[in-house]
């Protein structure tokens, strides 16, 4: 008998957990709704592509019309604020008390993250889009131009950078982030190329060609390292596994991307540019699961809690299960969401910005239903 009961002790586990968890509902709750904006805007309908940025006790959201703001998290009082013109979509770094990041006025800043004072600025004449790497006392970004700067981080002076200025009139309005690991500085740039540099001189040590003869060639996902390989996709020319050191393909999956994959334990979870969210095995890329996004297009997926939340640039934030893909629940900001939403450990609050440039603290929170008296229940 007590053979019998050790048997089945799992699978009476599994239908336990199973059952408890088809009895509870997910709620996403508001804890505060802040506008980053300085004033009601009333032109084109602009994309917002920065994800928030936690530091300590503060929050730092762009916006891509006037400023970048500094933000209290716990109860979203601003800390500060500097208008730019045209905003700062770029996304943002910290090292010690300052904070990096490139604007849309031609500017790239390093201020104080508690005063937003500057510290300095340096001239690039062309949009940042992207957010900066900081490694060691020099912080790298790369410009709407195709020009990859390396600066000093102390002083804003130019190390070296790396120019690769490309023709083509079509281009996605985005930029991959610099990613150091080891001796390289990775990137992918507007001609469909990703490349690895030195990192102390920005010397070119190999090239990698990830999109032909297509509409739009750009690599706009940041490449993403796990041990010994990189991820790393183009806009329609798919997304890639390779060796980091020499750019040796290992495996590849047909759809293309402007996003990061997101890597959690065996898994990718990916966004592609036709409208889709897909989990695959990291080490051989075979498909695991898909999800169609209703509206729009998926921005980069969060690992949250055994969930996958990702924004709809023009629906919702979406919650689904990430082992199998289910759906699970859904939140509508309006205008939709262009940038990755943000998790707080401390908190536990999950931040997202819509593109209507409203930033949100939102609770998730796992509840059992209460039960309705009879007279209670809807007809």
């Amino acid at each position: 008998m007590l053979k019998r009961l050790i048997l089945l002790l799992p699978l009476l586990v599994a239908c336990s957990t199973t059952e408890n968890l088809r009895s509870r509902n997910l709620y996403i709750t508001p804890q505060w709704i802040r506008n980053t904006l300085d004033k009601e805007y009333l032109g084109p309908k602009i994309i917002q592509t920065m994800s928030p940025f936690i530091n300590e006790d503060l929050l730092f959201q762009g916006n891509g019309v006037d400023g970048f703001v500094a933000f209290h998290k716990g109860k979203g009082t601003v800390a500060w604020k500097k208008n730019l013109k045209n905003g700062a979509s770029s996304g943002a770094n910290i090292k010690g008390q300052f904070l990096y990041f490139g604007s849309s006025d031609g500017q790239f800043y390093a201020v104080n993250k508690r005063t937003g004072e500057t510290l300095w600025s340096f001239p690039t004449q062309a949009e940042t889009l992207s957010a900066p790497t900081i490694s060691d006392s020099v912080v790298y970004f790369l410009t709407s131009t195709s020009i990859l700067y390396a600066l000093d981080v102390n002083t804003g002076k130019v190390l070296w950078n790396y120019n690769r200025r490309e023709k083509t009139a079509l281009s996605i309005r985005a930029n991959t982030t610099p990613i150091v690991d080891g001796n390289f500085v990775y990137a992918g740039f507007n001609d469909g190329f990703l490349v690895a540099l030195g990192r102390t001189d920005g010397t070119l040590k190999w090239e990698k060609q990830l999109t032909r003869d297509t509409r739009f060639r750009d690599i706009d996902a940041t490449p993403v390292i796990s041990g010994n390989v990189m991820y790393a996709s183009s806009y329609e020319g798919g997304l890639f596994a390779m060796e980091k050191t020499t750019g040796k393909t290992l495996w590849t999956f047909e759809q293309g991307g402007f996003a990061p994959v997101t890597v959690q334990d065996k898994r990718i979870y990916f966004s592609s540019t036709n409208g889709s969210v897909y989990s695959l095995d990291k080490d051989t890329g075979k498909l695991v699961w898909t999800y169609k996004v209703s509206k729009g297009v998926p921005t980069q997926p969060l690992f949250y809690k055994e969930l996958i939340l990702f924004g709809e640039s023009m629906g919702s934030l979406v919650v689904l299960q990430a082992l199998d893909g289910k759906f699970v629940k859904s939140f509508t900001t309006g205008e939709g969401i262009s940038a990755r939403p943000s998790w707080d450990s401390e908190t536990d609050n999950v931040y997202v910005m819509s593109n209507h440039g409203l930033l949100y603290a939102l609770e998730l929170s796992w509840r059992r239903p209460q039960q309705s008296w009879p007279w209670e229940t809807a007809e």
